[in-house]
């Protein structure tokens, strides 16, 4: 059996679940091959040509095209396992545990929804938020403009006290690497999403949940103690990680 992966990089999440994985450099493979394929990244192969098993990794909130009866697709459409669970292991990410030097909210996105935009405007008229991207919440929130992607934001949120970690939408299954990321940075995610699947894999008692409520309680916890508790169990989610390995095996 040799396991590889395509398209987006998933080489520490394919080792994880099968123990060792290669590049998969050639066009060729057997029926007992399995391939980790990060949906939306450049692939040298077409994986309907794949023989084997795929595991399909797919971050966007539309189900991607199954390529065969042996596919098993991870992210909206296929099975129970948020793509920011998987970044969280393919990341290697653990938890800052250093002080707070920013009792503010961090904020960074250059998508700017309208629905993400109206959260920060109405946060900025209670606490302080620091924009980071392209979007400032209809330029309510400070403007602190600097280049990154959402990977050097772990490091970017270090020391805030919390983040705003919503998706650009509310879809079932739907849950990105933004909660998870904020809280690898220590922060408290302040989150609008798929709350019941994020449930499963982080600590509710450790999320801010966007709404009517969310303003007072953001307020509340500003010097809280909230951000010490532990964010994501780490053994919990291998475990959850190794069912996917059976379930794919089974195909």
């Amino acid at each position: 059996m040799g396991v590889y992966w395509c398209g987006y990089n998933l080489t520490v999440f394919s080792t994880a679940l099968f123990g060792f994985t290669q590049r998969w450099a050639h066009c060729t493979s057997q029926d007992s091959d399995i391939l980790v394929f990060g949906a939306h990244g450049p692939c040298k192969c077409n994986p309907v040509d794949f023989k084997g098993r795929i595991l399909s990794v797919n971050g966007e909130d539309h189900a991607p095209q199954k390529y065969t009866r042996k596919t098993m697709q991870i992210g909206v459409g296929g099975i129970n396992f948020p793509y920011g669970a998987v970044e969280w292991i393919n990341r290697e990410m653990i938890q800052y545990d250093g002080p707070i030097t920013h009792y503010a909210v961090a904020y960074a996105n250059s998508n700017c929804v309208e629905s993400r935009e109206n959260m920060v405007m109405k946060l900025a008229e209670h606490v302080t938020v620091h924009a980071f991207g392209a979007c400032t919440g209809h330029g309510k929130a400070t403007k602190i403009r600097r280049p990154g992607s959402w990977v050097s934001n772990v490091k970017l949120f270090q020391g805030y006290a919390m983040v705003i970690a919503a998706e650009h939408g509310v879809s079932p299954g739907y849950v990105t690497e933004k909660p998870f990321v904020a809280a690898a940075s220590g922060a408290i995610p302040i989150y609008d999403g798929d709350t019941e699947l994020l449930y499963r894999f982080m600590n509710p008692d450790r999320i801010i949940v966007w709404n009517s409520r969310a303003i007072q309680t953001v307020k509340t916890h500003m010097l809280s103690s909230m951000r010490r508790t532990q964010a994501v169990n780490n053994t919990f989610l291998l475990m959850k990680a190794n069912e996917i390995r059976t379930r794919l095996m089974q195909l």
